[in-house]
């Protein structure tokens, strides 16, 4: 039972209860007064006690019709019926004692009225405990969540809707600092006219922007990601704004949580600026000075038509640096799109590279029974630069490379190793890449190749590693996560390219 029929039910049976209490103590005071004759001050004094609690029932009985909530609704009726059944056990008790002879024993009525009454008062006791602890216990993860939303360094605000519009109903010190708004300020109002710069509109970055009404416990998406552009007491700024409901038993309600990100939008709006001025201007130039040294070389003898095959070697450096700007410009900004790929055909994809580059180079492969990874199709560019480092850098007459791949430890990633057996890579460039020296020392590395080989593998959530072989050499590691789902079927095939045997 539940609702208005629960309501009613507990309202008529508390009502009749009351009723009956009532008409025995009536029944009492006619018979003592009128039949028997006692005095009727004495037999209302002695009934005194029924009537008042016949009273107080009738009244409860309206009361839970009237004004009671659905909560005190129901726990009351469950504690009624507990109690009218520890009452109907002491009246079979009593009933059945005098039953079996005559005599009626009221000290064995009282003593077993007050065991009764004994022992609800221990269980409600127990109850009232237990009701104390646990709201000890919700006080207290209240209290650490209110110092989390006090402490946190970012502004974070709750939300409630009302009408389809956020309005404020808390606020930490970081958004009044941000903002400079006070929490008392804001209240009730649509945060969107007081925050958000006329004519602007929010861009996804995830999900989808909740616009008119809030998002019920059944939608799919718990939360949402939204770049937006706010007014601040700084002046605008750019902001991913992270929503989540408040829970499922306040579905118009959310928290927002704001991260600045308008430095970062900044670093990248210059460095694509860069890189297209270095692409396009600087790389036309090269080309005609690259054309002008050719025509040089050409028309010059000695020493003077190698010193023009010198810049055109220096100019081609250049070209490729250019190049690898623009591959690092795509990972950064995220144009890669991940998808499960299997291992041996993105390694298929490298070593065809440097197949045809270097036909000298030996490239071993061993890449049996490895999963599926998470990869892009800078994936096969990052292989490729690592074999050709080894190739290229090898003083070698026929570089030996090998490549094997097996799952770490914990079965969450696949290592791709490979080995190669020349001079080995200088300490100061993988201790750049590994944190373990002075970035400032960056001028004195060799190019941008692992640095590019590095932010591939990051953007997936991998890792670059080096390592000594043995005897000679250098073992570089590129980890890549586990695929999280089968690869589709148009990137499951090897192309019938054989990666198996030496080249």
């Amino acid at each position: 039972m539940s609702g208005e029929p629960r309501r009613l039910g507990t309202a008529v049976v508390v009502g009749a209860s009351g009723l009956a209490v009532a008409s025995l103590g009536a029944s009492d005071v006619y018979v003592d007064a009128v039949r028997q004759g006692d005095p009727l001050w004495t037999t209302l004094v002695e009934n005194s006690l029924s009537l008042s609690i016949a009273l107080a029932l009738c009244w409860a009985a309206v009361w839970l019709w009237r004004a009671a909530s659905d909560l005190q609704v129901r726990q009351m009726s469950r504690w009624f019926g507990v109690t009218a059944g520890a009452i109907v056990v002491v009246l079979a008790v009593v009933l059945g004692s005098q039953a079996l002879q005559s005599q009626f024993k009221p000290l064995l009525v009282a003593a077993a009225s007050g065991g009764l009454t004994l022992l609800a008062g221990l269980w409600i006791g127990r109850y009232d405990a237990d009701r104390i602890a646990q709201r000890r216990a919700v006080e207290h993860e209240r209290d650490k969540f209110v110092a989390l939303f006090e402490n946190v360094p970012n502004p974070v605000i709750a939300v409630q809707f009302k009408d389809g519009e956020p309005r404020l109903e808390m606020a930490n010190p970081a958004f009044e600092e941000v903002f400079g708004y006070t929490e008392a300020e804001l209240a009730g109002r649509d945060l969107r006219s007081k925050l958000r710069p006329p004519e602007e509109e929010a861009e996804r970055v995830d999900g989808t922007e909740r616009s008119v009404a809030p998002q019920t416990s059944d939608s799919d998406l718990d939360w949402t990601e939204m770049e937006v552009t706010l007014d601040t007491d700084y002046g605008q700024r750019e902001f991913i704004r992270v929503t989540a409901p408040a829970g499922d038993d306040s579905p118009e309600a959310e928290y927002a949580y704001y991260v600045d990100v308008t430095e970062r939008n900044q670093r990248r709006e210059r460095l694509q600026v860069l890189s297209r001025t270095l692409r396009h201007d600087i790389r036309n130039r090269m080309d005609v000075a690259y054309g002008t040294a050719e025509v040089l070389e050409e028309d010059l003898d000695g020493d003077v038509a190698s010193l023009a095959g010198q810049i055109q070697t220096a100019i081609s450096d250049l070209q490729r640096i250019s190049e690898q700007t623009r591959e690092i410009e795509r990972v950064v900004s995220g144009e890669y799109e991940s998808y499960s790929s299997p291992l041996s055909t993105l390694v298929a994809d490298a070593v065809d590279g440097i197949r045809e580059e270097y036909p000298a180079a030996s490239v071993r492969v061993d890449l049996d029974e490895v999963p599926s990874v998470r990869a892009n199709d800078a994936v096969p560019v990052a292989i490729e630069n690592v074999l050709e480092n080894a190739v290229v850098h090898s003083d070698r007459t026929e570089p030996s490379v090998e490549i094997t791949a097996s799952t770490t430890a914990d079965g969450r990633y696949v290592a791709v190793r490979i080995a190669d057996d020349g001079p080995g890579i200088p300490r100061q460039e993988y201790e750049l890449l590994q944190d373990d020296r002075d970035r400032s020392q960056l001028e004195h590395t060799s190019g941008l190749g692992l640095w590019e080989v590095s932010w591939i593998l990051r953007n997936l959530g991998g890792s670059l590693d080096f390592a000594e072989n043995d005897p000679r050499g250098t073992v570089v590691t590129l980890t890549l996560p586990k695929a999280d789902e089968p690869p589709a079927a148009s990137r499951t095939e090897n192309d019938g390219r054989d990666i198996s045997v030496d080249t």
